[in-house]
């Protein structure tokens, strides 16, 4: 009986389709999917090798929808033949998406733009790794890579390291005040009103996935969680270029 049912669900697939028809029923469950998710349009959806699922790209990442609508699957798509991952390359898209958003006077960057590879690393000024990869900011630097760091307090806003990184970030030598403060020094300016660039860029790292420090992203989207020593984060970043 598996074998008869297989082979008529196989039957079933493959019958012609008019194109017109395809292209129809396509645009309609675009829109009815785009309708059901606030933010999201039509062309943030788009059909999968599966029939009857459409990827959604929204909010730094990916997601799968029923073309109805209803049913909504969140995981990762493999093609067994090809032994090809679906999903991570669109959920890197839309991380580098979402990173182009990030405004460049809201970041702490250490190292200039020519420098061959540009990463965004998410950090708390208390984790010990982050601290780490601050100490070697130079080496970073002189192996070609540019550091840009964005605001990540991994224990909230209730904890008392959210307050210190909102000094961190609203003062006038950001770069010197990072450093004091991951070397638990005193800050060496008077205390700065602070914008809003703690709570959207902690807000962005949680949309990202990040999950704890230093979380370090490429301009591509690729995710690298946690510390690398500066020869083998250019390892890894020179790996990826070759993709």
């Amino acid at each position: 009986m598996s074998r008869f049912l297989a082979a008529a669900i196989l039957a079933a697939l493959s019958l012609a389709i008019p194109v017109a028809s395809l292209a129809a029923s396509e645009d309609e469950a675009k829109a009815v999917i785009a309708r059901r998710f606030p933010g999201v349009t039509p062309a943030d959806v788009q059909p999968t090798p599966i029939p009857g699922l459409y990827e959604v790209m929204a909010a730094g990442n990916v997601f799968y929808v029923s073309a109805d609508g209803r049913y909504l699957v969140r995981g990762t798509v493999i093609d067994i033949e090809q032994d090809r991952n679906l999903t991570e390359p669109r959920r890197a898209e839309a991380r580098a998406r979402a990173l182009a958003q990030l405004d460049d006077a809201d970041l702490i960057t250490f190292g200039g733009s020519a420098l061959r590879h540009t990463v965004i690393v998410f950090t708390d000024v208390d984790c010990a790794y982050c601290r780490r990869l601050h100490s070697q900011v130079e080496e970073y630097n002189s192996r070609g890579i540019r550091i840009r760091y964005a605001a990540y307090p991994r224990n909230g806003m209730a904890h008392p390291t959210w307050e210190e990184m909102e000094q961190v970030w609203c003062a006038e030598d950001k770069q010197r005040a990072l450093t004091l403060a991951k070397l638990d020094r005193p800050l060496e300016h008077e205390r700065c009103v602070p914008g809003d660039a703690i709570t959207r860029q902690w807000q962005l790292g949680r949309m990202l996935g990040v999950r704890g420090t230093p979380a370090i992203f490429t301009t591509a989207g690729e995710m690298i969680p946690g510390y690398l020593p500066p020869d083998q984060l250019l390892n890894r970043l020179e790996e990826l270029s070759r993709k």
